[in-house]
């Protein structure tokens, strides 16, 4: 009956203690378990904390890029805009030069007046036109004829024997014919001031050409006008502005056609050279016999001497309106200089703002450093353009090599991750093949022991179904006390020698099995501290990674982290879509 109650206390026991087992060991599964989740969860935190930043550094340079491009894309319409407006100037100047040729026809028919007035001078004075090429070879043939006309004058005073109808006439004559002389020599100075201003003016103008050449690189200007360097110049603002037209990607074709000019110094050199020829032909000699024809014309008659007074007069009057007509020549020369350089300035006028009191050097060093200012501008324009290509191509770079790198970084993230999940797997799957040799080995004493306690009893009818109850080796040493309560109260038997060997026998083996389920429980403590310990370590190390809760099992960790990656993955591969998509709208 002991033996009996003995078993079934001892199976009662092993069973509670098997179930508080199990309850403890799910216990601790479940805050396992619960663990691992919350440091999964933390590492997915920290990683997706990682990441945004990441994103929002990423998103910052790409805001600094678009504000960059619109800065450059802000400075091209600027460049636009002046190349419209030099466009707009450039027609301006073509509809000022047709304005010019205009002037210029009126010039002309002006000159065409004048060569017929300076003709019929000529023809007056009977010199051949094509003869005098500058007004310095007409003053010496007017002299030659004034130093005539006083030998003349002088043939006629040594006469004593010729007299005229009256004194009084013949003293009113000689004060004309005196009068005369002195306003044809005046008029011969006259002549001769106007001539040496002419060529002054002329050598100015042909300096002013001369120092415009020089500091604007021009070419084969020597024998152009205004109009023509004006052309020159509009076409080097034209070639500047192609190629600012050229960085920018955008094709304009523009046409220039060259205005014919009329060279009017030329004509007047030609027309001057034809007279020269013709005043070669003139010699002294006649002079001196139209002088005597004249004294022995005048001995011999007085109309004829009245006829030479006319002469004179009508001579003084030529001469005067040959000075006043080379007088207004001249004022037509400066009013021309004055007109060209006017339409020279209202031409640039548009583009160059330029003054009045300004000289023509003064324009031509003012457009000078107006075009190394265009050329700097064309440059840092390059050098900007030439700036964003390769910030784009830096960015694109850079872009690339952190979409390998974090793929990279992933990769080898999942390959430790795999590696660590396998090891671990390894070592649970070794200590479940432990834990199942230690229970084989627990049964293995259990019915060894069960053996041995069958073969005493067989004899007592009382024990007889006392083989039949299960045998547990978790038996706790604090029921220890209830079988050495058991006393012996018979006398020295047979039987009472039998139950003391039993009993005696069962302290030993209730010894045995309390020291080994101690050594199993501690074996199990130890066995749980060190799964503890390896889940805690698996959880430290990938807390910078993936946050993932501590009381959460190894499955589903592996599970979580491998969403979680796959997640990541995902969300890297849209936001690196969207990289790409932005990239190349600004490249476009």
């Amino acid at each position: 009956m002991l033996r009996s109650d003995n078993i079934q206390v001892r199976s009662q026991l092993s069973t509670t203690q098997r179930r508080m087992l199990q309850e403890k060991q799910q216990v601790m599964d479940y805050l396992r378990q619960i663990e691992n989740d919350l440091i999964e969860k933390e590492q997915i935190k920290q990683r997706e904390s990682i990441l945004r930043k990441d994103f929002d550094k990423l998103q910052l340079i790409h805001k600094q890029d678009r504000q960059d491009i619109e800065k450059l894309n802000l400075q091209i319409d600027q460049d636009k805009q002046k190349l419209d407006q030099l466009e707009q100037e450039r027609l301006q100047l073509f509809k000022t030069i047709q304005n010019i040729d205009d002037n210029k026809g009126n010039l002309e028919t002006e000159l065409d007046s004048y060569k017929s007035a300076a003709k019929r001078l000529y023809t007056y004075f009977k010199i051949p036109f094509d003869s005098i090429h500058s007004i310095d070879q007409l003053i010496p043939m007017l002299e030659d004829r004034y130093r005539t006309e006083q030998v003349s004058q002088a043939r006629i005073h040594d006469i004593q024997l010729v007299k005229s109808a009256t004194d009084t006439n013949h003293e009113h004559e000689t004060e004309e014919i005196r009068q005369l002389r002195e306003d044809l020599l005046s008029m011969n100075i006259q002549l001769k001031q106007l001539n040496d201003a002419n060529q002054a003016w002329q050598q100015y103008q042909q300096n002013q050409i001369i120092l415009l050449r020089d500091r604007l690189n021009l070419t084969n200007i020597d024998n152009l006008s205004f109009d023509d360097i004006a052309q020159q110049i509009e076409n080097r603002f034209n070639i500047l502005n192609n190629e600012l037209i050229e960085l920018q990607d955008v094709k304009k074709t523009t046409e220039i056609q060259a205005v014919s000019a009329l060279y009017i110094k030329d004509d007047l050199y030609q027309s001057k050279d034809t007279q020269t020829e013709d005043a070669q032909e003139y010699k002294p000699t006649e002079k001196d016999e139209s002088a005597e024809i004249l004294i022995q014309q005048l001995t011999t008659n007085s109309k004829q001497y009245e006829e030479e007074l006319r002469e004179l007069r009508e001579n003084l009057a030529t001469l005067t309106t040959q000075t006043s007509q080379l007088d207004e020549a001249n004022q037509a020369w400066q009013q021309y200089h004055r007109t060209q350089l006017d339409n020279f300035r209202n031409k640039l006028q548009p583009s160059l703002p330029i003054e009045i009191e300004l000289s023509l050097d003064d324009i031509a060093q003012y457009i000078a450093n107006y075009l190394d200012q265009m050329q700097n501008e064309r440059e840092n324009l390059r050098e900007q353009l030439q700036t964003s290509e390769n910030l784009i191509n830096d960015l694109r770079s850079q872009s690339t090599d952190n979409i390998l790198t974090t793929q990279e970084n992933f990769a080898s993230t999942i390959n430790e991750l795999n590696q660590k999940l396998l090891l671990i797997k390894q070592q649970n799957d070794q200590l479940e093949t432990e834990k199942f040799i230690l229970n084989q080995q627990i049964l293995n004493q259990e019915s060894s022991l069960s053996k041995h306690e069958t073969k005493p009893s067989a004899p007592d009818s009382t024990l007889s179904g006392a083989h039949l109850v299960p045998r547990h080796t978790d038996t706790p040493p604090v029921h220890e006390s209830e079988i050495h309560s058991v006393m012996p109260v018979q006398s020295a038997s047979p039987l009472t020698i039998a139950h003391d060997q039993e009993l005696a026998q069962l302290r030993e083996t209730v010894t045995i099995l309390t020291a080994q389920c101690a050594q199993l429980d501690e074996a199990n403590r130890a066995w749980q501290q060190y799964n503890q310990t390896q889940v805690q370590d698996f959880q430290s190390k990938l807390k910078d990674y993936l946050p993932l809760d501590q009381n959460t099992s190894l499955d589903s960790s592996a599970e979580q982290i491998i969403e979680r990656i796959l997640k990541t993955k995902e969300d890297f591969n849209v936001t690196n879509e969207a990289l790409r998509e932005e990239i190349v709208n600004i490249r476009l």
